[in-house]
């Protein structure tokens, strides 16, 4: 800010407005993301998370008829929708969304990038979805490693007690293993 107004006292002229605060500027528009960032598709089962997204003007109010185009990479990790075509486009609805429709992952894993513009009476923004091509969803990711975390912790602890048994013993005494006659009943 001193540098600025340094500048102005040395040049004697103000410099002029950001674009946004001049007067007759183009409003802004917004894209907010509602649903499939971050999302995992499944590549076994061919199913991706449809991206979902809602356009706002500079007052935060959803925007009716703005045309939205989502874009696909054109290679590595990524999809096609119908067709095999790399883009769509929409139109938002009276709530300011719109969604793709029939997007398939293709069979390449990894990371990548939707790229969505909304164009709008002259204005545009421009917003990145991110996505992940993957085999397992983050919720099945969770039960797998749920699922070997017990056995793990009985091991580790049957381990831990043997030890402290052997550790301790009198090891002049032998450790007597018996089997004892079966017994049926109830638990104990």
């Amino acid at each position: 800010m001193r540098t600025l107004l340094l500048l102005t006292a040395l040049v004697g002229v103000a410099p002029a407005p950001a674009l946004a605060e001049q007067p007759g500027a183009p409003a802004r528009l917004k894209i907010l993301v509602l649903e499939g960032q971050g999302a995992v598709n499944l590549l076994p089962a061919r199913t991706a998370v449809q991206p979902v997204v809602e356009v706002r003007d500079e007052n935060d109010n959803p925007l009716e008829g703005v045309t939205v185009t989502f874009e696909l990479p054109a290679s590595g990790p990524g999809g096609f929708f119908p067709g095999g075509q790399l883009t769509q486009t929409g139109v938002t609805n009276r709530q300011g969304q719109v969604s793709t429709r029939g997007l398939m992952p293709n069979d390449r894993p990894g990371a990548f990038e939707i790229l969505v513009r909304a164009d709008y009476q002259g204005r545009t923004a421009v917003e990145r979805i991110s996505q992940v091509n993957g085999y397992l969803s983050a919720e099945e990711a969770r039960r797998r490693r749920r699922r070997w975390l017990w056995p793990l912790i009985i091991m580790g602890s049957a381990g831990a007690a043997a030890g402290i048994y052997f550790a301790v013993r009198d090891p002049a005494q032998p450790v007597p293993i018996s089997i004892g006659p079966p017994v049926f009943g109830p638990p104990r």
